[in-house]
């Protein structure tokens, strides 16, 4: 259990709340208003949605019971080059893109510069944006889902969450604050095309709010500064991470397979095993499919 902040009444000037974080990941307060609702204005005001329309989760999905719970955390960046309070995004399991909207005409290009073009029921005149490309709510495991559906007629099931603007008709934001970015984009965008995002006050809770969110099956949560523009921008990612000991059933030139539960996983050769090995694995997360992503070998 993790004690996130403390709010004081507004109703009592003895008497204050906790915002708590339990072990099975759910975002709990001590007043009675949470105990009979779930939800509370304690909640709220710690969560500080800035301008988002679609709560943040707090509880687990009955239907994301199984999916994969955090026993670590992957930190892409140095957290000391991260000012408080700070901006925290979910981290979608998409494909990065920059999106050029125009009319209800939205262009996406990958980074490999590959082009898709769609339709959007919002119009906008002009204006570039970064975004995740997803298929269905973004969770991980998805992003499979998405490259078999991103060629279909009308890409079914396919949508993107946009995480920052680069401008919008003339106004170029390249020099903007990202506080100022963000408040521009959410009252621009509709709820659908909003990335959740929190702000939070300490390295504490960005790692608990990180727990909570890939406890849900999310990829993870990306922390940014307030603060800088989009030139000089900091960023932290921090991802579901797991190490598992799994036995070599075939080797090749450039890769090797291992057996987990009875599914065959490729891994890339770094350094020489030899059939039957066991070897340590690190990983991103179990996929659908009983494969892992993004396997590595360590020592």
């Amino acid at each position: 259990m993790t004690v996130l902040q403390t709010i004081p009444s507004t109703s009592n000037p003895n008497k204050t709340y906790q915002i708590i974080l339990g072990g099975d990941g759910v975002t709990y307060c001590t007043c009675v208003a949470w105990k009979m609702k779930k939800t509370c204005k304690h909640l709220v005001q710690y969560q500080k949605p800035m301008g988002c329309n679609t709560p943040l989760p707090v509880k687990i999905s009955t239907k994301l019971k199984n999916a994969p719970i955090a026993t670590g955390f992957e930190i892409r960046g140095n957290m000391n080059g991260i000012k408080f309070p700070c901006l925290v995004d979910i981290k979608y399991d998409g494909i990065l893109v920059f999106v050029k909207w125009e009319g209800t005409d939205i262009r996406l290009t990958t980074k490999e510069g590959t082009e898709f073009v769609w339709k959007t029921d919002q119009f906008i005149s002009s204006a570039v944006f970064l975004a995740e490309w997803i298929h269905g709510t973004g969770r991980n495991g998805t992003l499979y889902d998405l490259m078999s559906n991103r060629v279909a007629p009308g890409m079914p099931g396919c949508s993107i969450k946009i995480f920052d603007v680069l401008s919008i008709g003339d106004k170029d934001y390249s020099q903007v604050k990202l506080i100022d970015r963000k408040k521009d984009l959410l009252s621009l965008i509709q709820s659908s095309y909003q990335v959740d995002s929190v702000v939070l006050e300490n390295k504490i809770e960005v790692e608990a709010h990180s727990k909570s969110i890939t406890n849900q099956g999310y990829e993870g949560c990306v922390a940014k500064n307030l603060n800088e523009t989009f030139a000089t921008q900091t960023w932290v990612k921090l991802k579901l991470q797991d190490i598992v000991s799994l036995r070599v059933t075939k080797v090749e030139a450039t890769r090797f397979e291992v057996d987990h539960g009875g599914v065959t996983v490729g891994i890339r050769l770094i350094w020489p095993v030899k059939v039957g090995d066991v070897v340590k694995i690190r990983h991103n997360g179990i996929q659908k499919s009983g494969s892992l992503r993004n396997p590595v070998p360590i020592k």
